[in-house]
């Protein structure tokens, strides 16, 4: 109907509790010493099968339901390591591939400049699982993620608002942080709502990604960093005059962060980055504090995420947040 104004759009998450508790989870390193432990076990109780029967001699214990037990057990363990090792495997495919792209921007600046980069050398990524993997047995796609009441079983809700606080796009997922997500926010907005032409986010959804592979017709503003308090009487007190910090060579190109720095320093993208707090905070406020939806009730990705009914809490925010 034309009645919704796709202009600038504003990203952000929230963590939404899972409908399974983080006491139910195992870390990789756990899942190890316990299948040592249930083989073990096996291997013992099959030995004192086998003496038994040579003597012919009762047990107090049913060691048909004993092994089962533990044979069961050991195999949900040895499918929950794969499942950590898949997503361990998944998860240094993409943080190779940051890892090679950085590397060979350091190298062009190097050999542009002349110069050593500042900074420490970037580390490659692990293949192996981290010790503290997880894996949940009541609802094994939700993830331990940081909350400001700690650590709980989570899932990471985003959605893509516009300036009149009206939700565009929503989804959920089971990533622990949100850099990944700035492109999905995006995508997340149907086609026929129509196409954003700005896009602003925190510092945590930065990456030189999301800055180099914004569509062409996307003016990207995401911060690099947290701005300190107070930091905007600051600016309008002593302006600065947006431009480059240093010169630049010839043949050299600025990098994603350098590109961003120098945007945000001009007043009409500062003003439009400035409002980022008063459109798409307060609809996950009205979300969680007037509405009280904290937790699914559902489980897996496919419900929590397909299934409309986070998406419908969403459609309820935009009346209390359109209403004068």
């Amino acid at each position: 109907m034309g009645l919704v104004r796709v202009g600038t759009v504003y990203l952000d998450g929230t963590k939404l509790k899972a409908n399974a508790s983080r006491h139910k989870a195992l870390s990789y390193d756990y899942m190890k010493r316990l299948e040592q432990e249930l083989e073990s076990e096996i291997s013992k109780l099959l030995e004192l099968a086998t003496s038994t029967d040579e003597r012919e001699q009762s047990l107090p214990l049913d060691l048909p339901a004993e092994l089962q037990r533990r044979e069961d057990r050991l195999q949900k363990i040895r499918q929950a390591k794969a499942v950590v090792e898949a997503r361990a495997a998944e998860r240094y495919s993409q943080q190779k591939q940051e890892f090679d792209q950085k590397m060979s921007e350091r190298s062009l600046k190097e050999s542009q400049t002349g110069k050593k980069s500042p900074g420490r050398v970037p580390q490659p990524p692990d293949a192996a699982p981290g010790p503290s993997d997880q894996y949940n047995f009541t609802d094994p796609q939700s993830r331990i993620m940081k909350t400001s009441c700690g650590f709980e079983q989570c899932y990471n809700a985003q959605a893509a608002v516009n300036e009149d606080m009206l939700i565009l796009g929503a989804y959920s997922n089971a990533q622990g942080n949100d850099p990944a997500e700035f492109l999905g926010g995006l995508a997340s907005i149907p086609v026929a709502v129509g196409t954003p032409t700005v896009a602003v986010a925190d510092a945590g959804y930065f990456s030189e990604s999301n800055v180099l592979q914004a569509p062409p017709t996307l003016v990207p503003l995401i911060a690099t960093a947290r701005e300190p308090h107070n930091s905007y009487p600051k600016t309008v007190l002593n302006p600065q005059t947006p431009g480059l910090d240093f010169p630049l060579a010839d043949g050299q190109t600025l990098s994603a962060i350098e590109i961003m720095r120098i945007r945000l320093k001009i007043p009409e993208y500062r003003a439009i980055y400035r409002k980022r707090k008063q459109t798409v905070e307060p609809v996950f406020g009205i979300i969680k504090e007037v509405l009280g939806f904290r937790r699914f009730s559902l489980r897996g990705l496919s419900q929590t995420d397909g299934n409309g009914h986070w998406c419908a809490w969403l459609t309820i925010s935009n009346a209390y947040s359109s209403c004068p």
